[in-house]
């Protein structure tokens, strides 16, 4: 079922229809709004209700760009040297790759053409590297995915690499991030310990949309 849910602080005026529930976190005006979508990429009716929010927010909060985990985006991790490079223009990749990063493209997919630009903001280096770190025989085996040290910075590559491509890409409106609840919990943190614009290297106001379907 879904509900109207306002923002005034945020400043939309609209009523926007949501399934779920609804978290402000970080008010602001003439700012640009992030809104935050968990999903669990096992449960397909979870990814449904995330795909009908996104498009309430497109139509109803102006919402001009969509940023998925799905995708690759972003500057990028040197397997070489090992390291990130967030400040190497060279290495920047614009997320318009629509083959995806893992078997989840689903709300990519069905987004395409409803309104708003699809980008990815994944970091395909450290994507790799937990994975090779997950086998057997590797650095992680057995242990807690989530509780892998490069889980929060990809994180950080996601929330820094959205506002970059609204930039980038001179946009304005507002902005959705659709990741893992793992994902957009360590966001969430980050807005209440008050470090989220030295993350994002960008001011944004927050909220946080969860699916009644979603599951950790």
């Amino acid at each position: 079922m879904t509900r109207e849910y306002t923002f005034p602080d945020y400043g939309i005026e609209r009523p926007v229809s949501l399934l779920g529930g609804v978290t402000p976190l970080l008010p602001g005006r003439d700012v640009p709004v992030v809104f935050l979508i968990d999903e669990n990429h096992g449960i397909d009716e979870c990814i449904n209700q995330n795909i009908a929010n996104a498009r309430s927010l497109v139509q109803s909060a102006g919402v001009t760009l969509i940023d998925v985990e799905s995708h690759a985006g972003g500057y990028q991790w040197d397997d070489y040297e090992g390291k990130y490079h967030p400040f190497d223009q060279n290495r920047c990749d614009n997320g318009d790759n629509s083959s995806p990063l893992n078997t989840c493209p689903k709300f990519a997919d069905s987004l395409r053409g409803a309104g708003a630009t699809i980008v990815g903001v994944e970091c395909r280096g450290m994507l790799d590297q937990q994975q090779c770190d997950f086998v057997p025989g590797g650095s992680w085996e057995g242990r807690p995915a989530g509780e892998h040290p490069l889980n929060a910075l990809r994180s950080e590559h996601y929330i820094r690499t959205l506002l970059e491509m609204r930039s980038r890409r001179g946009l304005t409106g507002n902005l959705i991030l659709n990741a893992g609840g793992a994902h957009i919990s360590h966001i969430e943190q980050w807005i209440r310990d008050a470090s989220i614009e030295a993350k994002a290297n960008a001011k944004a106001a927050y909220v946080r949309a969860c699916a009644p379907a979603y599951q950790e």
